[in-house]
């Protein structure tokens, strides 16, 4: 017998979606306005300009009219996404993002990273803490057949740094744990960020120097390395040497580690005359049994 088989498929919209990938971003930082500790040497951070920080912002478009090939990348055509700055009345334009491309084949989840460098102002007024992050996106037909603008927005804010240690007392030529927990060096929430040692000053009776300066101190890594993407907690293995430049340490000596905030929580941007001195006091011992391990770092294949 004849049969008649057939299939159906509904032709709708769908509406879309924003977001950005954090409710609070720190406020990016010029040339000058965040230095290691002594002043000297301006910090630099994201962006590709020495001495300045730039924060990046990732903005994902959730828009299933735009997924239309299940195996292929589809892309959300440029001009459709706005990433504007808001304070009070007044705002700017900081970027319209180009094509954007789906994250997986049918996911129909698109993104883009925008760059927001300290340049960017608001009626000529450098960004500061309060200013709002607002991404636009105007989605053509939503689920009503209508236009539609969609929008999220983030604040920029400024925090209190601090520094910390894994204990109080080291014998020397133990490794001490040196951590600075500070958002404001989070620039990117999307990747793992690095800064000098030279941001700490080690201050005791054999010497007061920046602990980049000084071999003595065996660093692993080399850097302050953030401990994953976006925690904002900055850390490094240095060793509590028996000497610096020659000098020994006595049993017992006072060091007083100190990080320099140049951003600090109330404050409307970086300065460099309201800073805050975060201060961390550890103590040598000559005396005690200790353990050692053979590395200061291990990956999770190590034996």
């Amino acid at each position: 017998n004849e049969i008649e088989v057939g299939a159906a498929a509904t032709i709708t919209a769908n509406s879309g979606s924003v977001s950005l990938d954090r409710q609070v971003y720190p406020v990016p930082w010029a040339a000058g306005e965040f230095k290691e500790h002594g002043g000297s040497t301006n910090v630099t951070g994201l962006g590709g300009v020495t001495g300045a920080g730039a924060i990046v912002v990732t903005i994902s478009v959730a828009d299933e009219d735009y997924n239309t090939s299940p195996v292929g990348e589809d892309t959300v055509p440029a001009g459709k996404l706005t990433l504007k700055a808001y304070r009070g009345s007044y705002s700017t334009v900081i970027a319209t993002a180009d094509d954007l491309v789906e994250t997986t084949a049918d996911s129909g989840v698109f993104e883009t990273e925008i760059s927001i460098p300290a340049t960017t102002t608001i009626n000529s007024v450098a960004l500061k803490q309060g200013d709002i992050i607002t991404a636009e996106y105007l989605d053509p037909t939503d689920a009503s057949g209508n236009e539609y603008l969609n929008t999220d927005s983030s604040t920029l804010d400024l925090r209190t740094g601090s520094l910390m240690s894994d204990k109080s007392v080291y014998v020397t030529g133990s490794d001490a744990i040196l951590s600075i927990v500070d958002a404001d060096l989070n620039l990117d929430a999307g990747s793992v960020e690095s800064y000098v040692l030279n941001l700490v000053e080690w201050d005791s009776d054999a010497a007061e120097v920046l602990l980049g300066d000084e071999t003595e101190f065996d660093p692993e890594p080399s850097l302050f390395r953030e401990t994953g993407e976006d925690t904002g907690v900055f850390q490094v293995v240095i060793e509590i040497p028996d000497s610096i430049n020659s000098e020994n340490l006595d049993s017992g000596e006072k060091i007083d580690l100190e990080y320099v905030d140049y951003g600090t929580a109330g404050e409307d941007n970086y300065s460099t005359t309201s800073t805050e001195d975060i201060g961390l006091t550890i103590y040598s011992s000559n005396f005690g049994a200790t353990i050692e391990l053979d590395k200061k770092v291990y990956t999770w294949t190590d034996r």
